[in-house]
């Protein structure tokens, strides 16, 4: 999307690589965060329901109970991939 600002381009990247990394129990939230260049988990976690509909814990739960992304994040994840892509 050409009209959207380089920031916001950023984070979507950022997300996508978050939920990425979230279907990993090696590493903490915490962690995550910081790979995704997000230092406050506190702003990553809303900036992650923000873009995805659900927490980074909620989704690696779902993620590791089940082995397939949250049904609601599935449609928010298609919407910024297609953006980024």
């Amino acid at each position: 999307n050409v009209n959207m600002a380089i920031g916001q381009f950023i984070l979507q990247k950022r997300i996508v690589l978050a939920c990425k990394y979230l279907k990993d129990p090696k590493y903490s939230i915490s962690e995550i965060a910081g790979n995704c260049g997000i230092s406050d988990y506190n702003y990553f976690s809303r900036v992650f329901k923000l873009k995805t509909g659900t927490t980074p814990r909620e989704y690696r739960r779902v993620f590791l109970e089940s082995g397939q992304v949250p049904e609601n994040v599935t449609s928010a994840l298609e919407k910024v991939l297609a953006i980024t892509e």
